[in-house]
């Protein structure tokens, strides 16, 4: 059935609205309990990503050793190797189901009519990936700097949600259809934003940008109050959530051409 704008104002996110919580990624063994068709081995298999992901989080990836995570999910090493043959193998295995869910969780996500109200639902969806706590931001990186097939499907998941960026400009602003590229390009550079806000913000209470925002609904939300801008060249319609977005609704400079009119006009250099 398709939405129509009242189903679409009706399912709104609001700007206070909690973030969901990350349980989608970080309950690796929890998801697949409830699936009674599972065999024992793949509960097993289950359990030792699970236990991978908890000891990463917590160590990160290079201080990790394989008799952590056997110590972690209570199943002995010569276990662990019937189902991966060391380390990378089974951070591989962890990092293909986690980037699978991210994309679905991004991409199967609601569609607004409003703008920002899409936006704003996206970059929620996406925060709940880096939104894990401990060392798991770190762990991501140093995995894909140490795997190269880990950073090529990494790659895939980020053109297959830049690709999703660019549809939706095309539909929102029908005069970017003949420029592809640029629209692209508008689309990885967002997406890029994005990446480094959430990893600086969410690599721990240490991160200087954690003193700049009330909580993470407020970073979320900020990020995408300049995504809107960026795109659209003006502040989405109804942004006073907090202090510091009401206080942005103030940083619009004038065009250059009324600012040098002005100048012009008042007799100034």
């Amino acid at each position: 059935m398709k939405e129509t704008s009242a189903m679409a104002t009706k399912r709104r996110a609001t700007p206070t609205q909690a973030l969901p919580s990350p349980r989608v990624f970080r309950d690796v063994a929890g998801v697949d309990a409830a699936d009674s068709s599972l065999t024992k081995g793949e509960r097993t298999r289950s359990r030792l990503l699970q236990a991978a992901f908890d000891v990463f989080r917590e160590d990160s990836f290079h201080a990790a050793r394989v008799s952590d995570i056997c110590k972690a999910a209570e199943i002995s090493q010569g276990t662990f190797y019937i189902y991966f043959t060391d380390k990378d193998a089974i951070a591989k295995a962890l990092m293909e189901m986690l980037l699978e869910r991210l994309t679905r969780h991004v991409l199967d996500g609601p569609h607004f009519d409003d703008p920002f109200d899409s936006i704003l639902e996206s970059n929620r969806r996406y925060a709940d990936f880096f939104n894990q706590g401990g060392q798991f931001n770190r762990a991501v990186l140093q995995i894909l700097d140490a795997l190269p097939e880990v950073r090529e499907l990494s790659d895939k998941v980020n053109k297959a949600v830049a690709a999703r960026v660019s549809e939706g400009m095309k539909r929102r602003m029908p005069a970017s259809a003949a420029h592809p590229k640029p629209r692209l390009a508008m689309a990885y550079t967002m997406l890029g934003m994005i990446d480094s806000i959430y990893i600086s913000y969410f690599s721990g209470d240490a991160s200087p940008m954690r003193a700049c925002f009330a909580s993470t609904a407020e970073v979320v939300e900020f990020a995408s109050f300049v995504w809107y801008r960026a795109l659209f060249g003006t502040n989405p319609p109804r942004r006073a959530s907090s202090e510091l977005l009401s206080a942005l609704d103030g940083f619009v400079m004038p065009p250059a051409s009324l600012t040098l009119r002005s100048r012009k006009n008042s007799g100034g250099a």
